[in-house]
């Protein structure tokens, strides 16, 4: 049965008066203030506050020109889109016409139209709710002076879309619009992986809340095809169902099945999802941010002022009220609009428990708040309805709505500013590189980045995504360790001839396979000096698969590069100290010469050192892990046979045992050579001991002063 607010509610066509266009004029006036500054600080090309926009740029090219979900041509499809309905969106207007720049100002000004539809949607739900016109028109006034959600809608994402369709399901959810319902829910599906996880939370609470069989058919029906759907289109074009963005970014995908801590159920199913939650709650959905002060610095002037009033509007204006508005609101909407209470609810917690769950608390803090936005516009909509209650129960009717305006308007101003800025900078930063590459690199230059949108989109050149959203390879490789990305540098065909890195981001990148920085023009950009450098990359010839000096007369029968993905899953690697309980300051060697002290060894995490053997020869580059406490490994050879297994390290002063299938093998005592030099070790294994395929085990044992831990980059099965 309908709640009596529903039920004594105006119909759909009365509660779009001419009051909604409050909320609608200020979307667009807000948000064409801020595509008016973005332009001015472009010079009219209008760019992104951020790189991903362009990822979405450079696949829906890719899509229009008929390689679907492909970032680099000639590489295939990968799943480093995670919004196919945006994407497609995006490749509609490329192929119309909107290229090149044309682009990114049809993602903006889709930004504004979708804006202004939310706040229209946020007037609707409230007015249908039972509030009253004032109510409504604070709701999508509310929705528009949003600072974060105007700049997370015109930063070319699919966060628009998303915020908008979810509000547009709560409104014809609450409405009971079974048809309209439905569409929109399905639609959101397609738009994000956990956009599909609200859409079916959704979908279940309509059915169980609908008044016939009817109604309750439709959502459960269409919504799971929706769903099922996406899937299909995911695993016909990339393969699979998860995309590079989980492998990147998410917990869950932080250790391989085989090689997880101890502590991981604990940490990543209990200790980071609540973690996750109080970093969402406190942010008020990403309405407070902490990275943009700690990003910037003193020195960089008006972008640390800015940050600076962005983070004290939003914290001490904005979020307490919307935290009291929406508290109040959900109280309101309990007993006056049951409905309304629980789509909220329902949506809120599929949220918060997703993005907990499976993307952590870090991640809700990225790019400027923009995941939370699909949540903190249904919490700006329940403020507004018990504000708008709470109007009409005191003798000065328009100071609640007042108040909430008030809070949110200082930093609506400081997110505008905030994105202007933002927008020059990545327009004077990422042309300033593109530049560079056009005339001193070349369009055969391949060139490694972790920031790869605006390149990949904006110039011919072979671009490879450091970060993983545009190469699987890569994703979750730098959590790993930098080590892994070395160690995936190593293997990529074509070599890259080039690295574009922001200096410390990725060290052991930067001191091992990267040489000295390119100088730069002498109208280079601020920005590009601060924080980008281009480096030659030094791959050729550095990949040491060989030891240096093989067991004579012996024959390689299997191998293991320790820290490179691939090979350690297939050889069922595992360590017994993958968390953090010693960290040294490593210093790194370039061709004989110290680099410096520029890589932080922890254990059981990938690194990669540049040095040579003692007593000179050729420069190596490997990639290995500090092992405190164990590691085991699995390698093929002939069963009863004689074997020698050859190790590389670079750490001296420990003492090992190797055990092989749980038996005791030997054991040696590693105490020389100097530091920072490699090393070459050798055990003797019994062919009585040897079945085929063998589980090793090394450990150190530490006796006499020696140390309890060591390094460990190549193991060489010799017969």
């Amino acid at each position: 049965m309908p709640d009596a607010a529903t039920a004594a509610a105006p119909p759909a066509g009365a509660a779009g008066g001419r009051a909604v266009w409050w909320g609608v004029a200020a979307a667009v006036l807000i948000g064409g203030a801020y595509v008016l500054g973005a332009a001015l600080a472009t010079h009219g090309r209008l760019d992104s506050p951020f790189d991903d926009a362009f990822i979405f740029f450079q696949f829906a090219k890719n899509t229009a020109r008929g390689y679907v979900m492909t970032y680099q041509v000639g590489e295939g499809p990968t799943a480093g889109c995670t919004s196919l309905a945006w994407m497609l969106y995006l490749a509609l207007g490329w192929g119309v016409g909107f290229r090149g720049a044309l682009l990114s100002w049809f993602s903006t000004l889709s930004g504004v139209a979708l804006l202004a539809l939310a706040a229209a949607f946020a007037y609707r739900l409230v007015k249908h709710a039972g509030g009253s016109t004032s109510g409504a028109v604070l709701a999508s006034l509310a929705v528009a002076l949003a600072g974060p959600a105007a700049y997370a809608f015109l930063s070319g994402t699919e966060t628009a879309l998303f915020a908008t369709l979810a509000l547009a399901a709560i409104y014809y959810g609450v409405r009971r619009a079974t048809g309209r319902f439905a569409a929109a829910a399905a639609i959101l599906t397609w738009v994000r992986p956990e956009a599909a996880a609200l859409a079916l939370a959704l979908g279940a609470w309509y059915a169980l809340a609908a008044g016939g069989p009817k109604k309750r058919l439709a959502p459960l029906l269409v919504i799971p095809a929706a769903a099922v759907a996406w899937g299909v289109a995911m695993v016909a074009t990339t393969g699979g169902l998860t995309t590079n963005s989980y492998y990147a970014k998410s917990p869950l995908a932080a250790y391989d099945r085989g090689n997880r801590p101890p502590d991981y159920y604990r940490l990543v199913l209990w200790a980071e999802p609540v973690a996750a939650l109080r970093t969402e709650v406190a942010s008020a959905f990403g309405y407070v941010q902490r990275y943009n002060v700690l990003e910037a610095k003193p020195a960089d002037g008006l972008r640390f002022g800015v940050a600076v009033a962005e983070k004290v509007t939003s914290r001490f204006l904005g979020r307490p009220a919307i935290w009291a508005g929406m508290a109040l609101g959900l109280v309101v909407a309990a007993a006056r609009s049951r409905r309304l209470a629980a789509a909220c609810a329902v949506a809120a917690a599929s949220l918060l428990v997703v993005n907990a769950v499976a993307l952590g608390g870090e991640h809700f803090m990225y790019h400027r708040g923009r995941y939370g936005v699909p949540m903190l516009l249904p919490a700006l909509v329940l403020a507004a309805f018990g504000l708008d209650w709470l109007s009409r129960k005191t003798t000065k009717r328009s100071w609640p709505a007042f108040a909430l305006l008030a809070a949110l308007a200082p930093a609506t101003v400081a997110w505008g500013v905030s994105f202007v800025v933002d927008e020059g900078f990545v327009h004077r930063f990422y042309g300033a590189a593109a530049a560079f590459v056009e005339r001193e690199l070349g369009p055969r230059a391949v060139i490694a980045t972790h920031d790869a949108g605006y390149l990949a989109y904006y110039t011919p050149n072979r671009i490879i995504d450091l970060g993983g959203l545009g190469a699987r390879r890569y994703a979750g490789a730098a959590r790993a360790g930098d080590g892994a990305v070395v160690e995936v540098l190593e293997r990529e065909r074509p070599a890259p001839t080039h690295l574009f890195l922001y200096p410390g981001m990725l060290p052991a990148v930067e001191s091992t396979v990267a040489g000295e920085p390119l100088p730069l023009p002498a109208d280079a950009p601020e920005e590009m000096v601060s924080y980008g450098a281009f480096y030659p990359a030094l791959l050729a010839g550095c990949n040491a698969d060989v030891p240096r000096t093989p067991p004579p007369g012996k024959r390689l029968a299997d191998a293991l590069d320790v820290a490179d993905a691939d090979a350690e899953r297939a050889h069922g690697y595992r360590c017994g100290n993958l968390r953090t309980f010693e960290v040294e300051w490593k210093t790194v060697f370039a061709d004989g010469q110290v680099r410096g002290r520029a890589e932080s060894r922890r254990s059981g995490r990938a690194y990669a050192t540049r040095t040579t053997y003692a007593g000179g020869g050729a420069t190596v580059v490997d990639a290995g892990r500090l092992i405190g406490e164990w590691e085991e490994f699995e390698l093929a050879g002939r069963p009863g046979r004689d074997a020698i297994l050859v190790t590389r390290t670079d750490r001296p002063g420990a003492a090992v045992a190797l055990y092989v299938n749980g038996v005791f093998a030997g054991r040696q005592e590693w105490d020389g050579p100097p530091a920072d030099t490699w090393r070459e070790a050798a055990f003797v294994v019994p062919g009585r001991l040897l079945r085929g395929r063998d589980r090793f085990r090394v450990q150190p044992v530490g006796p006499r002063g020696l140390g309890f831990s060591y390094t460990s980059f190549h193991y060489w099965l010799y017969q």
